[in-house]
């Protein structure tokens, strides 16, 4: 697995432009990588406008990756120093141990990750039971299974709570573990533009239609009840 193998993409949000454009320029040092943007129209980025929120962002990003081996994905907010050394352990780590999805240690999320570990691979790496959805590199295999027999269900989706859960037990199913390397951080800024009472009963919905998949909502209310969510 090499850098040309990845392609990534960064979802820029109102106020976070300039962010944003120092993140492209470290990560288009090592790999392709393009700006799907909710914000003003930059040139160059894939504009979508700001009403434009994550599931949007998520899904053209989806429509951007085509046959390429590692889709990776980070957020305005989300930022780092180490991008290179991030992005070289996920390489040498996909040849050891296949992963399906792959994340730094987030520092200030919604999630507790420590409660989600499941086992130590080395003294910094763990397979985890589910992480989050701010930075995380995902197998093209895990990308494409996905798209073409799960994606039906963020149709209607705006506010992207659970792709995360939906992805990582898809990961699950094809027998790719879900890693964290805690080696490696990234700081996020927590906080949203929008209330939770859309998001939430987004969320709702999106649990009844897990249910056609067998263990796929009993995975995401362990996964919950962890976490202590719901």
């Amino acid at each position: 697995m090499t850098l040309n193998d990845v392609r990534g993409f960064i979802f820029n949000w109102r106020n976070y432009t300039a962010t944003t454009k120092r993140t492209y320029a470290d990560l288009s040092k090592l790999f392709r990588v393009d700006v799907i943007n909710s914000s003003k129209p930059v040139d160059g980025w894939f504009n979508l406008g700001d009403s434009a929120y994550y599931s949007d962002q998520f899904k053209t990003a989806l429509e951007m990756f085509t046959d390429e081996k590692l889709f990776f994905h980070t957020q305005a907010d989300a930022t780092s120093t180490q991008w290179g050394r991030f992005v070289k352990a996920a390489l040498e780590d996909y040849e050891k141990y296949n992963w399906g999805i792959y994340y730094p240690h987030v520092w200030r999320t919604a999630y507790m990750s420590q409660k989600l570990n499941i086992r130590r691979l080395e003294p910094w790496l763990h397979e985890v039971l589910n992480g989050d959805e701010t930075t995380w590199f995902i197998d093209g295999d895990v990308i494409r299974e996905f798209k073409e027999k799960y994606l039906w269900m963020f149709e209607d989706n705006k506010y992207g709570w659970g792709w995360d859960l939906c992805i990582c037990w898809l990961c699950t199913k094809m027998g790719k573990p879900v890693l964290r390397n805690y080696a490696h951080m990234v700081r996020h800024k927590m906080g949203s533009t929008y209330g939770s009472s859309a998001a939430d009963a987004e969320f709702d919905d999106l649990k009844k239609k897990m249910t056609k998949y067998e263990g796929l909502r009993e995975y995401a209310d362990r996964c919950l009840s962890l976490q202590n969510f719901r």
